[in-house]
């Protein structure tokens, strides 16, 4: 259930992202200020309490819809706890290869994903 959250959170984010949401502008309609703020809050959430893929897929969303806030720490971390996971490092250097500071951190992290 929670995945589908952060899916919808996703599709909703990604479509006023497209409509200039950067600009400060809101589209008129159903969604508000309030909402689009709650719904990062949702994600900001998830990247705090939630474990294992949840956290992956907010740390994604967040860094997508350029929210990066705290993502690059929380990861390291992860790595530090949970890198002897084979599966879940994946998404970890998933994450840290979207929030890479630079092209050649990226690549070092896509390149253990190889």
């Amino acid at each position: 259930m929670l995945c589908s959250v952060f899916a919808f959170l996703f599709c909703t984010l990604s479509a006023l992202d497209t409509l200039a949401v950067a600009s400060n502008s809101m589209p008129s309609g159903r969604l508000t200020k309030e909402t689009l703020e709650r719904s990062v809050q949702v994600l900001r959430d998830g990247l705090a309490e939630q474990q294992g893929w949840v956290k992956v897929h907010a740390a994604e969303f967040l860094l997508e819809l350029s929210y990066p806030q705290e993502v690059r720490e929380t990861f390291e971390k992860e790595l530090a706890s949970y890198g002897e996971q084979a599966e879940y490092r994946i998404g970890i250097w998933r994450v840290l290869a979207m929030a890479a500071r630079t092209p050649v951190e990226r690549q070092e992290h896509v390149d253990r994903i190889q």
